[in-house]
C-alpha cells in the first residue's frame, strides 16, 4: 500500500481519537509515521498535522479554555522544547524509536487498565484550587515539551496532570488548547532549523482530508461515544503500535 496512504489512514484515526480525548494524536500516529519516514521526519509531519488539527478543534472548546492555566504550561513547555530540539540533532534514531516505542506501550497499557479520562480531583477550573496545581502543570509542560521536541509524543506528562485534577470537558478544552500552541511552537523551531520543510509539506498535504475528517468525527463523538470501549481498543492499539517499534 502507498505510504502516503498509510500515513493518511493513521492520521485520520488518530484525530478521531484527539477529537474525542483531546488528547492521544501522537501517541496514534507517529508509530506508524515513525515506520514509514524514520523518527525526525515522522515528528515533522506530526507537528504540521497537529498544528492544522488545533485550528480545527480550537474554535469548538475556546469559551471553555482558561488561558492564564493554559499559559502556565504552555511557557514552560517552550523551555522543554528546545532543550529537546537541541539534543535531537545529536541523538541516533534508533534510540528515538526505542523511546517511543516504550512511550507508547505504557501509556497505552494505562488506556488498557483505566480507560476513562475522569479527573480524580473533579476541578471544573482553576479558581478555587491549590497553587500546587498550576507549578505541578508547569513541570508537566516542561516535561511534555522535551518529549515532544525528541519522539513526537509530549502528551503523557500533561495528560496525567490533567486527568488527575480537572474534569473531562474542563480538561478536554485545556489540553486542545495546550497542544495546538504547543504544535505551532514546535513547527516553527524544526522549520527554522531544517530551513524549510522539505518532503514533510507533501505528506502534510497528503493528510489533510483524512486529518478534518477524522477531527471533525471525534468533535462530533465526543460525549457520546462509550468511553470506556473507545480507551480500552485505542490502549490495545497503542501497545501494539509500541510493540512494532521496539521489534524493528
Amino acid at each position: 500500500m502507498n505510504e502516503l496512504l498509510v500515513a493518511s489512514l493513521a492520521v485520520g484515526f488518530s484525530q478521531i481519537v484527539k477529537g474525542v480525548t483531546g488528547f492521544g494524536s501522537a501517541l496514534v500516529a507517529m508509530p506508524v509515521l515513525v515506520t514509514l519516514f524514520g523518527p525526525r521526519d515522522a515528528l515533522a509531519v506530526m507537528v504540521g498535522v497537529d498544528t492544522v488539527s488545533g485550528a480545527v478543534l480550537l474554535p469548538g472548546v475556546r469559551h471553555r479554555v482558561h488561558w492564564p492555566l493554559v499559559l502556565g504550561v504552555f511557557l514552560p513547555l517552550l523551555v522543554g522544547q528546545y532543550l529537546g530540539t537541541t539534543l535531537l540533532v545529536s541523538v541516533p534514531e534508533r534510540p528515538l524509536a526505542v523511546g517511543l516505542g516504550v512511550l507508547v506501550a505504557v501509556f497505552g497499557s494505562g488506556l488498557l487498565y483505566n480507560p476513562v479520562p475522569t479527573g480524580w480531583g473533579e476541578l471544573d477550573g482553576p479558581a478555587d484550587s491549590d497553587p500546587r496545581v498550576s507549578i505541578f502543570g508547569g513541570v508537566a509542560g516542561f516535561l511534555g515539551g522535551s518529549l515532544q521536541a525528541m519522539v513526537g509524543a509530549g502528551g503523557a506528562p500533561i495528560v496525567a496532570w490533567v486527568r488527575r485534577h480537572f474534569t473531562d470537558h474542563f480538561g478536554r478544552a485545556q489540553l486542545i488548547a495546550v497542544f495546538a500552541l504547543g504544535a505551532v511552537a514546535l513547527w516553527t523551531q524544526l522549520t527554522l532549523r531544517n530551513g524549510g520543510l522539505g518532503d514533510s509539506g507533501l505528506r502534510i498535504a497528503a493528510c489533510l482530508p483524512s486529518l478534518f475528517g477524522g477531527a471533525l468525527l471525534g468533535q462530533l463523538l465526543s460525549g457520546t461515544l462509550s468511553r470506556e470501549v473507545f480507551g480500552r481498543l485505542v490502549g490495545a492499539l497503542l501497545i501494539g503500535a509500541g510493540a512494532v517499534l521496539l521489534l524493528q
